[in-house]
């Protein structure tokens, strides 16, 4: 028995169109509560960083985290160490390599 009914898609368009509607509207509003967060959030730091006396306390406080007797500033200063070398480490190994591409014929 057949159906009585038969099901018939819309056109192609019709459905791009509608679900591209939808795709904008739901960006325009995710970026519209996204600045709206962002305009808050910069008057409230541009507030912040109006106050003298918290702008030095975190200076000072930022100098002391800095230095190397510090455990950030230990950290930091073993990550530039570990960096450096590896990258000394890198060149030395490419010179090698090509060093010994010259020397090895590639049939």
């Amino acid at each position: 028995m057949s159906p009585r009914f038969e099901v018939v898609s819309a056109p192609i368009e019709e459905r791009l169109q509608s679900t591209l509607q939808i795709q904008v509207s739901t960006l325009v509003s995710t970026l519209r509560s996204i600045f709206s967060r962002a305009e808050v959030h910069r008057v409230s730091m541009s507030s912040t960083l109006k106050d003298e006396a918290f702008v030095s306390k975190i200076t000072i406080t930022a100098a002391k985290l800095a230095l190397p007797s510090s455990v950030p500033g230990a950290l930091f200063v073993c990550f530039v160490v570990l960096k450096l070398a590896s990258a000394v480490l890198v060149r030395v190994f490419a010179r090698r390599a090509l060093r010994h591409a010259r020397h090895v014929k590639l049939n």
